[in-house]
């Protein structure tokens, strides 16, 4: 009986790893294809209403999450938000750091503005409460707000994996 649980547990265990090990990377890009960004497999998709800016919004998020390796990976756009052109791209960048900051009860450790694509973006490092470190850039593009996140625990990120899917991020606008 112990062997044929044994042997149970094997085969279980070795079906999890080949799906695992076969897990291809997929590219995604939302309906409007305002850009496209490639996860490490199959990412979850959700959509939920939020209020910004005293006009409700769809807000859509993307993730995928390895939980073996404890790696996070997701990317985040809305529907009906267009920013006013009188608003300085510096402080509504600014705004979804911190909002992203607040949101997931994190300090911000460093930022720097940035390019991406030809448009205006800011990266940053956050550090949450239990530790978890978090890579993330917001893009604003032809008035709409994008951003990507990658999160993982210290001295357990691999930064080939970080490179990757940071620099898969593409705009499909022109600037």
């Amino acid at each position: 009986m112990g062997v044929r649980i044994i042997f149970r547990s094997s085969v279980l265990a070795l079906l999890l790893l080949a799906s695992a090990a076969s897990a291809e990377p997929v590219k995604y890009s939302p309906p409007d294809q305002a850009f496209e960004v490639v996860f490490p497999a199959k990412p979850e998709c959700s959509a939920r209403n939020v209020e910004v800016m005293g006009r409700t919004v769809v807000m859509h998020v993307c993730s995928y999450s390895n939980v073996e390796a404890q790696l996070f990976y997701s990317v985040d756009f809305y529907d009906g938000l267009l920013v006013p052109t009188h608003v300085r791209s510096v402080d509504l960048l600014k705004g979804a750091m911190i909002g992203a900051a607040a949101s997931t009860n994190s300090t911000i450790v460093e930022s720097h503005s940035v390019e991406i694509g030809g448009f205006p973006a800011l990266e940053s490092v956050m550090r949450d409460r239990s530790g978890l470190i978090s890579l993330s850039q917001f893009v604003l593009a032809d008035q709409r707000l994008f951003s990507i996140h990658f999160a993982g625990w210290p001295n357990r990120v691999p930064k080939e994996a970080v490179r990757i899917f940071m620099e898969s991020f593409k705009i499909n606008a022109r600037p």
